[in-house]
C-alpha cells in the first residue's frame, strides 16, 4: 500500500467588493466587516493558478469567482500546500471559518460541504462538519438546510 500523493492544494481568491450586492452572499456573511476582503476558499488537485483560470473560463467554476473573482491570495494558502486530499478537505473548511470569523466576507464554504457530502463518513469530513456547527453555534439539522 503506497500513501497517496500529496498534490492537493487549497486556495484563497480575492472577489470584488461588488459581491456584497448578491442577496445570498451576504445571508452567509452576516458578521462581515466593512472594509474586510471578500474571498473564496477553494481546493484542487490542480495548481492554484491554473485553477483560477478555469474558474474565470467558466470550467466547473463557482459562479461568485467566475463574475467577481480578481486575484489569487497566495499570502493566506501557499504556506499550507502540497496537502493530501483529506487534509485539503479539512483545511478548505478551517481557513474559510477562519477568515469568516475575522470579519472576511467568505463564499464557498457551503460548496465544500456539498461537495464532500458523499464521504460525509469519512472522520475528517465528519469532523469538520460538527466544528463547522460548533463555531456557528447552529444545531446540525438548521446548518443543513443552507445546504
Amino acid at each position: 500500500f503506497m500513501p497517496r500523493r500529496m498534490h492537493h492544494n487549497v486556495y484563497v481568491i480575492e472577489l470584488s467588493k461588488d459581491v456584497l450586492y448578491e442577496a445570498k452572499f451576504k445571508k452567509f456573511n452576516p458578521n462581515y466587516i466593512t472594509g474586510k476582503p471578500c474571498v473564496y476558499v477553494g481546493m484542487t488537485g490542480l495548481d492554484p493558478d491554473v485553477r483560477f483560470d478555469k474558474h474565470k473560463a467558466g470550467i466547473q467554476s463557482n459562479r461568485y469567482v467566475k463574475q467577481y473573482g480578481l486575484r489569487l491570495l497566495p499570502d493566506l494558502y501557499e504556506g499550507f500546500n502540497p496537502l493530501s486530499y483529506d487534509e485539503a478537505v479539512r483545511l478548505e473548511i478551517e481557513i474559510g471559518i477562519d477568515l469568516r470569523s475575522a470579519g472576511f466576507g467568505v463564499a464557498g464554504l457551503n460548496q465544500c460541504f456539498l461537495r464532500h457530502n458523499m464521504q460525509a463518513n469519512t472522520p475528517c469530513v465528519a469532523n469538520a462538519f460538527t466544528y463547522y456547527c460548533r463555531i456557528l453555534l447552529l444545531p446540525r439539522q438548521r446548518l443543513l438546510q443552507f445546504f
